[in-house]
């Protein structure tokens, strides 16, 4: 099976999307985050460095090396600490300045990749549809397509809503690989969710829990003797929010607690929760009324879906105003994941 990568300069007017996995010309394999990108480039993280760059970066990597054609690749022991991104920004800085993006729209200096320094892209419904037209697989590449084909069965979310990410993409999966799937669309990814539950009561998998994030997610498994992981991507129309349609100013940190009202968006990257009830768990913390903030967004993935309508959260993270480019509309937000240096940002259900 050839990997579903499509030359960069053919992407014309195609945006970026949560999920691309974009390969730049100097072999660095980075993946789109979210569906809200300046024009001609993609906020992204890094994935894959070659190994002959590596020591570019002052990081720790895995030992575990993939190859993909004539090039060997490493990928970061750790993808989202403060940190390391810090870290990956400055080697960026240094070396790649292509690749540095200052955003005025919050203010913060930012990776992001340009479409002319892309060499190639993948994208999880077209992998997917590689996979399924393949007529020699290897093991792991067999496993998924039944995986796959049983889940919308299952689930009766058709295959024309799913995609493969990970590896098994880009062609450099070994053995050990896992299958990374995605479903488009939030009700979709809730039912293909639901099905994983009813096949693991069937004894058809199992679940995969491998830590209290894996608990609560409900989204991991093993499926003949392969491990998987389902996530969702937004559908287009699920989009709702344009790159330049807001300025973010970071105010300060807070630690509190809140219930959670909206869930529709929380399995996506970034993952949004709808939030009330906002109380302070330290002096600093306190807010004027009219000011307590209604979104919770995590920036950071280990958070996606962990939080359920009515559950308590305990939060730490960033609070930051939001104000339309055009327009009177004020909100307020708390970020997770904000990159802030020296602190801890999480948000776990309680109670």
């Amino acid at each position: 099976m050839e990997p579903s990568l499509i030359k960069g300069r053919r992407l014309g007017v195609k945006a970026f999307r949560d999920g691309d996995i974009l390969v730049t010309e100097e072999g660095m394999i980075f993946y789109a985050f979210g569906d809200v990108h300046p024009k001609d480039r993609a906020m992204a993280y890094l994935k894959y460095v070659p190994k002959a760059l590596a020591p570019r970066f002052p990081i720790t990597f895995q030992t575990t090396e993939w190859v993909m054609g004539e090039q060997t690749l490493v990928r970061p022991a750790s993808l989202f600490t403060p940190e390391n991104y810090q870290r990956i920004l400055d080697t960026f800085t240094r070396h790649f300045p292509d690749y540095v993006y200052a955003d005025h729209y919050c203010g913060k200096t930012l990776i992001a990749v340009p479409a002319h320094k892309i060499a190639r892209i993948s994208w999880p419904g077209e992998a997917l549809k590689t996979l399924l037209a393949s007529a020699h697989l290897d093991r792991l590449q067999s496993v998924a397509r039944t995986l796959v084909t049983l889940l919308s069965r299952s689930s009766h979310v058709s295959l024309t809503e799913f995609g493969l990410h990970g590896s098994l993409a880009l062609g450099t999966h070994a053995h050990f690989s896992d299958i990374d799937l995605s479903v488009y669309g939030g009700h979709n990814f809730r039912r293909v969710r639901e099905s994983v539950g009813r096949l693991v009561g069937e004894g058809v998998v199992t679940y995969l829990v491998e830590d209290a994030v894996d608990e609560l997610r409900r989204n991991k498994g093993v499926f003949q003797g392969k491990k998987f992981v389902v996530n969702a991507l937004r559908k287009r129309e699920e989009i709702r929010e344009h790159y330049g349609q807001h300025r973010y100013h970071a105010l300060r940190p807070l630690h509190f607690t809140a219930k959670i009202v909206d869930d529709r968006e929380a399995p996506f990257k970034p993952a949004v929760y709808g939030i009330t009830d906002y109380r302070p768990l330290d002096a600093a913390s306190s807010l004027p009324r009219g000011r307590e903030p209604t979104r919770l967004v995590s920036m950071n993935s280990r958070y996606r879906g962990v939080a359920r309508n009515q559950q308590g959260v305990e939060v730490v993270g960033t609070y930051e105003q939001v104000r339309e480019v055009e327009g009177r509309s004020v909100e307020y937000r708390v970020v997770v994941g904000s990159a802030a240096p020296g602190r801890e940002e999480y948000l776990w259900p309680v109670g």
